[in-house]
């Protein structure tokens, strides 16, 4: 947090009425949270909830700006905002529906603050403010707290953002116009607030959903089956996934348990079933990982969750190695040619053509099926011959 420029002080989100109308999650987090990450990249120590605080999204908010280090306060009204802040403390206000996936607009503050406009057009369409003629608010803007005492020419009931909005445009505060490209990318929008939106988003919050998916997953082809089959899970589950905390623990902890399976199968001489829960347990652990990223998007970091695979490439090896029959040496020799193989560099590879042999859940699997028909000793050596072959076959297309 150091280390994060600060943009401004303190940062005001909106959160859910006392009736409990809230606007709606974004794939199992609430626009208040992502908001507050937002203000935690942008270097906010305080952050000001307006709204229902003892609402369990205001709980949870609270739980996580103290967990952050920052200072968490609440205001009643516009009014009561005032005592909260020093004139010369700057204040980041946000639209209560604002969804933003940058911090590259935050670049350079002018001392004295500043509004984000966008072009009307633009702006109107995707639901923003209209301002006048030619621009439109774009659901940001930064102000000193010297300005925040001509909300007592305001009514309290009114709504604090807007409020805010023309008190800095007549401040004449500097306008900063925002790249049209992050709204065609859905980067910067407004899901489930704009013309015809009611709180919970409706379909709109839903097509912001399948965007938010699609950047943050990709469409590409990734490296490997069991990525793209991860990918697969994560998109088609993605709102159920992300709306249960408790769910990328159970696939680490799975992905650990069934590995640790592994080596004891291959212990007990069951090489179907080891090789099996390996290919189980690479799958599951890639899920996780994909999970995680997906949790975190767009500022937060996945965790150091890959390190897993080192733990499942060791069961593989023990399994691999305890499954062979005879001397040590002879129980060793294939398992590490096949491991070596596994860890071998090997560049870029033609994905459109060839599957990725070293992918453990497509080898795991391709051993099981091996091992119904020939001795575990076979089954290693054919699998370290084709991730061998494939290695070979790739560094002479590198080289050549």
């Amino acid at each position: 947090m150091s280390e994060t420029p600060k943009t401004a002080d303190a940062v005001l989100v909106t959160l859910p009425d006392v009736d409990g109308q809230g606007r709606g999650q974004l794939l199992g987090k609430s626009l208040a949270l992502r908001q507050f990450e937002l203000a935690r990249m942008l270097g906010c120590s305080r952050l000001i909830v307006l709204g229902n605080d003892l609402s369990p999204e205001g709980m949870d908010l609270r739980h996580k700006a103290e967990k952050a280090g920052m200072i968490f306060q609440v205001a009643s009204g516009p009014h009561a905002l005032m005592a909260l802040l020093a004139p010369q403390d700057r204040l980041l206000v946000l639209h209560p529906y604002l969804q933003a996936e940058t911090t590259a607009l935050f670049a350079d503050v002018p001392e004295q603050g500043m509004v984000v406009t966008v072009p009307a057009a633009a702006g109107v369409e995707a639901g923003f403010e209209r301002i006048d003629l030619t621009r439109a608010w774009a659901g940001v803007l930064i102000l000193r707290g010297g300005l925040l005492s001509r909300l007592l020419d305001l009514a309290e009931d009114s709504e604090t953002a807007p409020a805010l909005l023309r008190i800095a445009l007549q401040a004449g505060l500097p306008e900063r116009m925002l790249d049209q490209s992050l709204l065609a990318e859905g980067r910067w929008s407004l899901p489930g607030g704009g013309p015809g939106g009611g709180p919970d988003g409706g379909e709109e919050m839903q097509i912001a959903e399948e965007r938010w998916i699609e950047r943050h997953l990709g469409t590409g082809r990734p490296g490997s089956l069991s990525a793209w089959i991860a990918r697969q899970i994560t998109r088609r589950f993605a709102r159920q996934m992300l709306s249960r905390a408790a769910l990328l623990p159970v696939l680490l902890i799975g992905a650990v348990l069934l590995a640790g399976a592994a080596g004891y199968a291959g212990w007990s001489g069951q090489a179907i079933a080891a090789f099996a829960m390996i290919g189980l347990s690479a799958l599951t652990l890639e899920v996780a990982i994909t999970l995680s990223r997906l949790r975190a998007a767009p500022f937060g970091s996945a965790g150091p969750w890959d390190r897993l695979r080192l733990f499942i490439d060791v069961m593989f090896l023990t399994a691999a190695v305890l499954l062979v029959q005879g001397p040590w040496f002879r129980q060793m020799f294939a398992p590490l040619v096949l491991m070596s193989g596994l860890y071998q560099p090997v560049g870029s590879a033609p994905r459109s053509r060839f599957p990725d042999m070293r992918d453990r859940a497509l080898l795991g699997g391709g051993m099981a099926v091996l091992a119904a028909f020939l001795p575990a000793e076979q089954v290693v050596m054919a699998a370290a011959m084709a991730v061998l072959a494939v290695n070979l076959i790739f560094g002479l297309k590198r080289h050549g």
